[in-house]
């Protein structure tokens, strides 16, 4: 009988991607998805914001289309189901289910602290690259 000790084979692992930003409105995340020429909202954070009160019920494309939201304006990540700007822009003017007040809210929140944060998070990850 040997001794000989076997190893097991290396398996490859997976480092998470730095390609997402988690910020907070109220009490809920948004995950902001750096793609490779734009950035795209988790669609379920932004659906229980202004939709549903329970981020844990997932969205599904067929309800974000009959919310007011073209297709072309959504994609599949590996968080989920993701949404652009402009389908962002769509769902909280047009958006049938959508609490009118929160959608106002998170408007707001949008421009004056969502997209400072996003423009700081991309000099950062292109001085980061340099």
């Amino acid at each position: 009988m040997s001794n000989k000790v076997i190893e097991p084979p290396q398996q490859e692992t997976q480092k998470p991607k730095d390609n997402c930003l988690t910020l907070k409105f109220k009490n809920n995340e948004v995950r902001i998805l750096g793609k490779i020429t734009s950035f795209w909202l988790v669609a379920n954070d932004v659906y229980a914001i202004l939709v549903r009160e329970d981020p844990n019920t997932k969205v599904s494309i067929d309800e974000l289309i009959e919310a007011g939201v073209d297709a072309d304006n959504l994609s599949t990540s590996e968080i989920g189901i993701v949404v652009n700007f402009i389908g962002l822009i769509c769902l909280v003017r047009c958006g049938k289910k959508v609490n009118e007040s929160r959608a106002i809210e998170f408007k707001e929140w949008v421009f004056k602290q969502m997209f400072p944060k996003i423009w700081s998070w991309t000099n950062d990850r292109c001085e980061a690259s340099h």
